[in-house]
């Protein structure tokens, strides 16, 4: 082997961390579950073949790296909901599909920076668009890196590399045969034999398109399970009945319900909360949580992004932007469940102008309702299966956690976040006076909002009191960065922890 391999049992199973020094070996520090070849590694599953040249593929559900024509070859997912880290410092190189892991194996404690969450929250300005770098320290640069694969060539030189694009789509049969054939490849592939872990399929479902028509596609590739939460909420409640239940055994589904833990019933300590909030956005995918125990070795069917993709009101761009980030928080929580996630309208998503105009030709007019939630394409593809139409896809709902400032979250978690800061000497006044500048701005723009209504014309007003989009903005609060911060160092304790296991990192880490 071309590299030396290490596992660490105690490391989350799907955790990985690659470094190459500029004088000495490479190396490989994995867990239990990630597959290790000659020639490199995987996790997760995608639509081809490891033994294959990895960049040819098109969709891809997990990350890796291959050894191709002397050089590293790091693969990254064909989605926005994850991403791999770099640590450069010289011709010093490091990659890992945990911040946090990163961040521990190279002794590093987050400084303190106010626009951590922006620079995060800035994947939603698509692939070309978002702020890479997330730290530069003297010398050293931590880099966030998604969708491209990532290539590092002789004396450390670090390049983007584009995936290939999907093949064209004309029409509504050629896409979904798209989606079908995409999804009965990862299937084979998470489950082929001399894997270190077997994933098998794994459905969500609610009362909206997005999952369930992921579910009907699923369902016609092998998937026989799914999960569904009772409860969601929309703009003006939290208690809103949002059960897949009867749309998944419509389907031939065996589904079981959860209670989401929405914001009323937080459980555990602030652990549970850090592995969501580490990668930012808000802890936006803590709904998640109640699934935990039944997430290990399956591959996650998910609707996310079909709120872009799949919608009737602009026309995708190829640079998957995007202004809702469910799903963007569970990467942590999914190395260490140890299952797979595959966001099924991100298949082929490259191609969203194409499928736009699918979802507004014709032949998709008898499933077309023309009201504000409106998306044909799901709407065909679960009606063919003998949906009835007014069983799903009647009101928008949510399930996402809004715990839009985990700072005034109460009881066990509370004390634990704060003991997590104290020890950090965070420097909490700092932060909530530059928050009363964000809050100001933030009520300015919602009252004008409100005013625009009767006078249109304020639109451009409204626009420059924030200077970006809403959903940056949002991301912008000083102390949803300071507890991205915390949240970190308690998932590097963690790490710290498991890593003591290692017989080539030392315990000892900086506090």
């Amino acid at each position: 082997m071309v590299f030396l391999n290490e596992l660490v049992d105690s490391l989350p199973p799907l955790a990985w961390l690659f470094t190459s020094p500029e004088v000495g070996k490479s190396r490989l520090v994995h867990g239990s579950a990630v597959d290790v070849f000659e020639d490199g590694f995987f996790e997760g599953c995608l639509a081809g073949n490891t033994a294959r040249d990895l960049t040819q593929i098109q969709e891809v559900f997990g990350s890796g790296m291959k050894i191709q024509n002397g050089e590293y070859v790091f693969i990254t997912p064909s989605h926005t909901l994850e991403s791999i880290f770099v640590h450069r410092r010289g011709r010093d190189i490091s990659l890992s599909n945990s911040l946090p892991f990163l961040l521990e194996f190279h002794e590093i404690t987050l400084p303190w920076d106010p626009h951590y969450a922006r620079k995060l929250a800035s994947i939603c300005l698509g692939i070309d668009a978002y702020e890479k770098e997330l730290i530069e320290i003297g010398e050293t640069q931590i880099l966030r890196l998604t969708y491209d694969n990532v290539v590092i060539g002789p004396k450390g030189k670090c390049e983007l590399r584009r995936k290939l694009m999907p093949p064209p789509f004309k029409t509504y049969s050629d896409y979904v045969a798209y989606l079908e054939g995409t999804l009965r490849q990862a299937f084979a592939n998470a489950a082929r034999d001399g894997r270190a872990t077997a994933y098998h399929p794994l459905a969500t479902c609610s009362s909206g398109y997005d999952s369930v028509a992921a579910a009907a596609l699923a369902q016609r590739s092998g998937c026989r399970e799914a999960i569904t939460l009772t409860e969601g909420y929309t703009k003006k409640s939290f208690a809103e009945t949002d059960s897949g239940k009867v749309t998944g055994e419509l389907l031939g589904l065996t589904v079981r319900e959860f209670e989401n833990p929405g914001n009323r019933r937080l459980e555990g300590g602030f652990g549970d909360i850090a592995l969501f909030l580490a990668t930012g956005f808000g802890a936006v995918d803590y709904n998640y949580k109640p699934f935990a125990g039944v997430l290990e070795g399956r591959v996650l069917l998910t609707g996310d992004y079909g709120d872009v993709v799949w919608g009737m009101r602009s026309e995708p761009s190829s640079e998957l932007m995007r202004v809702v980030f469910s799903g963007n928080s569970l990467q942590e929580f999914r190395l260490r469940r140890n299952y797979v996630l595959i966001p099924v309208p991100f298949i082929g998503s490259r191609r969203g102008k194409e499928i736009w105009k699918i979802s507004h030709a014709s032949e998709m007019e008898p499933y077309t309702l023309h009201t504000d939630y409106d998306r044909p394409i799901p709407r065909r593809i679960l009606e063919e299966r003998g949906v009835p139409r007014e069983v799903f896809g009647q009101r928008k709902k949510y399930t996402s956690t809004v715990l839009k400032n985990p700072l005034v979250v109460r009881g066990r978690i509370r004390s634990e976040y704060e003991a997590f800061a104290a020890k950090l000497n965070a420097p909490r006044t700092k932060y909530r006076v530059r928050g009363l500048g964000w809050k100001t701005r933030e009520a300015m723009y919602r009252a004008v909002s409100v005013m625009e209504k009767f006078l249109p014309a304020l639109g451009s007003t409204k626009r420059s009191l924030i200077g970006e989009s809403f959903p940056l903005f949002m991301h912008s609060r000083p102390g949803e960065s300071l507890e991205i911060c915390v949240a970190l160092a308690a998932v590097q304790q963690t790490y710290r922890a498991e890593l003591s296991n290692s017989i080539s990192i030392t315990p000892e880490r900086k506090q």
